[in-house]
């Protein structure tokens, strides 16, 4: 195995995931969604606009462009 695939792999591990499993995915509500949407309002007023100026400039090209909370909760998207 390439130096590189142990080294992600050990990565893996030390975060507490399976290498060898896709990771556990928890759903959230609505109303959890929400509240963490308020709570980066401010944050977010600002990301906004610059994710429609980057969205613009690879429109039609199949890609989005997305917005996580520190957790890698998926805030906001354009596509």
């Amino acid at each position: 195995m390439g130096k590189d695939i142990n080294e992600s792999w050990l990565r893996c591990i030390s975060e507490g995931l399976d290498p060898f499993n896709d990771p556990k995915q928890s759903v959230i509500s609505s109303i959890e969604l929400k509240e963490i949407k308020e709570r980066n309002e401010s944050i977010r007023r600002i990301i906004i606009p610059e994710l429609e100026l980057l969205y613009s400039q690879i429109a039609g090209t199949n890609f989005m462009v997305a917005y996580s909370d520190e957790k890698g909760l998926v805030l906001d998207t354009i596509y």
